[in-house]
């Protein structure tokens, strides 16, 4: 296996957009740093968010930026990352996937399988690379929670991220979420198909926008979206769905069903750099203080891995935490 001696001031794990923040804070204030990304700097929002427009203020979230990430109002996931982009070229970063990360002694040992280099690759080999401390941003999107229900998996028309390629017309589709993700869809599908909105409470989540509540209800008086409160999915039979609501059951045919049910956190990964899991609904949530700082000192986390849901929040989460660091 092959070693990098050098110890780092900090070692930042995913390039979305409190990795990049936390990068351009620790350039700034003269720490050495390394930006590990899997893929590419703004990877995921490609891949789920890429046509989705961004603003400032979303939902509960009204926080100014507080560092250097750039994020215009108003703009597309993927205009977005094409500028996140041109910042990372400025910083060390890595295109690895981190295998592990442990705690020896005072020091972190972050375990990968490859060197790969932005922007040129070099061939594959094993490396370690040491820090002080270890800040996780590495996100949630690449897991969107399922329904876990017969039926479900390997289904060809049931989807888990924002779809604004394929434009449908006078399908039925399911949208089962009470958050933006699900009112999107059905704002975006809702103007040539019919929309069933699943949510399984009797009240959309907290971080609804007032723009996207304000949508949805003018599509539901245009009964262009009909809305199942207190619902959920339990089953489904070919392109049937069993819908529960409020403890009576009925049968939904659909035509395609899109599932925005939040994401799940990567639990296993998160234990096995020892920290410690809260149990809540959902599946459980990493321990962190008032400094997103974990039960393991020196181990930090930020963005979406401590419940934040927007792009500011993520950054100045990072850029809090590497501006409060102290030597």
């Amino acid at each position: 296996m092959d070693s990098n001696d050098n110890i780092y001031d900090i070692v930042i794990v995913g390039g979305g957009p409190a990795g990049i923040e936390g990068a351009l804070q620790a350039k700034k204030t003269g720490l050495s740093y390394m930006l590990i990304e899997k893929t590419y700097p703004g990877s995921l929002i490609i891949d789920t968010m890429a046509e989705k427009k961004f603003y400032h203020v979303y939902g509960r979230n009204t926080a100014t930026l507080k560092g250097a990430l750039t994020f215009p109002d108003r703009i597309t996931g993927k205009e977005l990352v094409t500028l996140w982009q041109k910042q990372a070229e400025t910083l060390n970063v890595k295109i690895d996937t981190v295998l592990r990360i442990q705690k020896e002694g005072d020091t972190f040992v972050v375990k990968t399988p490859t060197t790969h280099v932005l922007p040129v690759y070099t061939s594959p080999a094993c490396v370690e690379y040491k820090a002080r401390r270890v800040l996780l941003t590495s996100g949630t999107f690449e897991n969107p929670r399922k329904l876990h229900v017969p039926g479900e998996e390997g289904h060809p028309n049931i989807f888990y991220a924002l779809d604004y390629y394929n434009d449908y017309s006078n399908k039925t589709i399911i949208v089962v979420g009470g958050g933006n993700s699900a009112l999107e869809t059905a704002i975006y599908h809702g103007e040539q198909n019919k929309i069933v909105l699943i949510v399984r409470k009797d009240h959309f989540t907290d971080s609804v926008t007032e723009k996207n509540k304000a949508e949805v209800g003018a599509m539901v008086g245009e009964e262009k979206v009909e809305i199942c409160w207190q619902s959920k999915v339990e089953a489904i039979t070919g392109n049937s769905a069993t819908i529960n609501k409020s403890g009576m059951t009925h049968q939904l045919p659909f035509d395609y069903m899109f599932v925005h049910a939040g994401y799940e956190k990567p639990l296993e990964f998160l234990k096995s750099a020892g920290i410690e899991i809260e149990e809540s609904i959902g599946g459980g949530k990493p321990k962190f203080d008032e400094n997103f700082e974990t039960n393991v000192q020196g181990l930090y986390i930020a963005g979406s891995l401590t419940g934040a849901d927007s792009v500011i929040e993520s950054a100045n989460q990072a850029y809090t935490i590497v501006n409060n660091l102290k030597d």
